[in-house]
């Protein structure tokens, strides 16, 4: 199916968003809010967005944390320009207030390419994701934000000596980092 403008909000648990293609809209293309837990969202397009693409909303107001989603394969690219801050491809979790948060996120195998208006690519604030086998491509000044890991040493490494992808974000816990390729900018590993 293909969507202009349109989005998926999933407040429950256990769905799954896949095969679709999200064009053009200004809030998250696929909002995860209310705790929702074990959905996964695959094989999307995501386009032309003034917003975020993928959102896992983290809140204090909401007593159940989102946990064990799975975001992978999707193809989130080419950004429009209209805000300065909030247009991540993915971000799951908001500020320090969720940063030791236990979301279990896997963001995997993702292709994210001129994603970013405010510099972060994949921004995770919050604790136990697990980053694996996404490509990030014409990447100019941006970053891959996954917040502050008592290891950050250990994550950039993991991030092919790319040590400037890496920028803390309020995260107490551990943040997996691993088999993240870098292309653009300069860097063609």
């Amino acid at each position: 199916m293909s969507f202009s403008g349109s989005r998926v909000v999933l407040p429950g648990d256990h769905n799954r968003v896949a095969g679709n293609v999200f064009r053009s809209g200004s809030a998250p293309a696929v909002h995860i809010i209310g705790g929702g837990s074990n959905n996964r969202v695959d094989h999307n397009e995501l386009t032309g967005l003034s917003s975020y693409g993928i959102q896992i909303k983290l809140s204090t107001a909401d007593p159940r944390i989102a946990y064990g989603n799975l975001l992978d394969s999707n193809y989130i690219h080419d950004f429009a320009q209209a805000r300065n801050n909030g247009a991540e491809g993915i971000q799951v979790g908001q500020g320090v207030v969720t940063g030791n948060w236990n979301t279990a996120t896997i963001i995997q195998n993702n292709l994210l390419s001129k994603v970013s208006i405010d510099s972060e690519i994949i921004s995770v604030k919050g604790a136990g994701a697990q980053i694996i086998g996404n490509t990030l491509l014409a990447l100019a000044a941006q970053r891959a934000e996954l917040g502050h890991l008592e290891r950050a040493e250990d994550a950039a490494a993991q991030l092919e000596g790319v040590v400037d992808a890496l920028h803390p974000g309020g995260v107490l816990g551990e943040v997996v980092v691993a088999e993240v390729r870098l292309r653009g900018a300069g860097r063609d590993d």
